[in-house]
């Protein structure tokens, strides 16, 4: 969300609050929700199906899989995703790919890098939450695509304390999200405070799949 878009949304607040002097920052957000775009920025090269080529029979395997869930969303056993895998095994690609399937459904998507995620916090912070339009959309949209986790910087007394409360909040109430790293389950749990890692591994409400293989924008054009 861009200044102007700050801006304007604060101006909105303000009026609402001339008419309401008992009206909080929160009802209002609540009342009036981030809008979520319908189409994700950058995503236009990016296929809308997983009616693709497979670079590998893993891989196949594995599209079948999302596209049945993102078929079903949200009503799915399992509705949070950990992709997991090596550098260059498809993880962003195959989250992209699922994002924009899910947004041509009308679902509402939020796709933040783990590094751009902690940026948010710190200008949340700063502002002493007067911007906190990026920190509603993580926790109001039907899903949010956390890509990279593990690669963001470690601020202390931001980073694991904002990203357990998006992540928590988020199963409190029943929001999903789809996470990609580099991390290995063990790693996660050596890197992130307990709550964290226990959260993001729930058996009851995460499906773990590893991309495992070469690194693949080395050998097919598929980018990571």
């Amino acid at each position: 969300m861009t200044s102007e878009d700050t801006a304007k949304r604060d101006a909105e607040f303000f009026k609402a609050l001339a008419k309401d002097k008992k009206l909080n920052r929160a009802e209002f957000n609540k009342k009036h929700p981030v809008k979520v775009e319908k189409e994700i920025k950058g995503f236009k090269s990016v296929p809308r199906n997983f009616d693709i080529a497979a670079p590998t029979p893993e891989h196949k395997k594995l599209y079948t899989k999302l596209a049945e869930y993102c078929k079903k969303f949200p009503s799915v056993a399992l509705p949070n995703i950990m992709l997991s895998g090596g550098t260059g095994t498809g993880k962003t690609f195959t989250a992209h790919v699922m994002a924009n399937i899910l947004v041509d459904r009308g679902v509402r998507v939020e796709y933040t890098t783990a590094f751009n995620m902690v940026n948010a916090f710190q200008k949340y912070i700063q502002s002493f939450g007067r911007e906190d339009t990026q920190i509603e959309a993580y926790l109001e949209c039907d899903l949010l695509i956390i890509d990279d986790l593990g690669a963001e910087p470690t601020i202390k007394n931001i980073t694991q304390e904002h990203i357990y409360n998006i992540i928590n909040e988020r199963l409190v109430n029943g929001r999903a999200f789809i996470i990609t790293t580099n991390l290995a389950p063990a790693e996660l749990m050596q890197k992130y405070d307990q709550r964290i890692a226990s959260r993001i591994l729930s058996n009851e409400t995460s499906a773990k799949f590893e991309m495992k293989g070469k690194d693949l924008r080395l050998v097919v054009p598929v980018s990571q």
